[in-house]
């Protein structure tokens, strides 16, 4: 009897070993299957997470892609708006004097067509690339007015601004184009319409043909630097017209001056028996 039950024990023991080392297995096989399911769930996260990333750098591309695209196709039409309006100041200037009209009507509609081309342009901050154009003439030593403005200026008034207290008078005073991306931290923005615009180009433009300093100033809100680029440079094409619109505006200005002194001359007073002294 005392045989059979340590027979049994023994058994029992044996028994215990092969479940505990059986239990055993099938953990490791649970924790193999377990761990090779986090790898895989890794695996997949990781793939997903790479496509993702690809698919959003592609999107950044395709609208950097765009917005250039924008930029070119605004640039070719703003030229083209140029060469209409050159041709027909040209056309004005060639007109009768009775019938010569105010050539800064002319420039102010390309400021405007510069304004509507550029509000086309899609960016990464806004949907629309607000702008508005300003262009000033120096008329002492310590103020310059408006000359010229954009007609989405709300106020039609001539607008005035100190030499030594403004960025436009700051670009006047260096003779360099001053590039503010933040007016807020700026001390010479003295603009009260901050929130409309956040950013202002000044460039200046040089004495010419007897006249006053100018300055061509951009309000505007986009401050990516291919933004920036696309103004500055086709702020050529306004100097341009500005120029035909000065150089008429001092041609006229000495006719009128000449008719003026050939109106008060007294043709009557000379005899032509008067002796000549030369």
């Amino acid at each position: 009897m005392k045989d059979s039950i340590i027979n049994m024990i023994e058994k029992s023991h044996y028994l215990t070993l092969l479940s505990n080392l059986l239990i055993t297995i099938i953990m490791l096989v649970i924790f193999s299957y377990a761990l090779y399911f986090v790898y895989k769930s890794y695996q997949q996260a990781f793939k997903e997470s790479k496509i993702d990333k690809l698919l959003e750098a592609n999107k950044e591309i395709q609208q950097t892609a765009n917005y250039l695209e924008n930029i070119i196709r605004s640039e070719t039409e703003l030229n083209q708006r140029f060469y209409i309006q050159s041709n027909l100041i040209d056309q004005i200037i060639d007109l009768p004097n009775d019938d010569k009209i105010d050539l800064r009507n002319q420039l102010r509609e390309f400021l405007d067509n510069f304004v509507m081309v550029t509000a086309s342009i899609n960016s990464f901050r806004k949907s629309r690339s607000r702008v508005r154009i300003i262009i000033w003439h120096q008329v002492n030593d310590s103020q310059i007015e408006s000359y010229v403005t954009s007609s989405n200026y709300i106020s039609k008034d001539i607008h005035t601004l100190e030499i030594n207290n403004s960025i436009v008078g700051r670009a006047l005073r260096t003779q360099n184009s001053q590039k503010v991306t933040s007016i807020n931290d700026d001390p010479e923005w003295n603009e009260t319409t901050k929130k409309k615009y956040t950013s202002v180009i000044a460039i200046p433009i040089s004495r010419q043909y007897g006249q006053k300093n100018f300055i061509i100033s951009f309000d505007f809100v986009n401050t990516d630097s291919e933004f920036v680029s696309y103004i500055i440079r086709n702020a050529v094409l306004i100097e341009q017209l500005l120029n035909k619109t000065v150089v008429f505006s001092t041609v006229k200005s000495l006719h009128d001056e000449i008719d003026s002194i050939k109106d008060n001359v007294d043709y009557n007073d000379y005899n032509e028996n008067d002796e000549l002294l030369f």
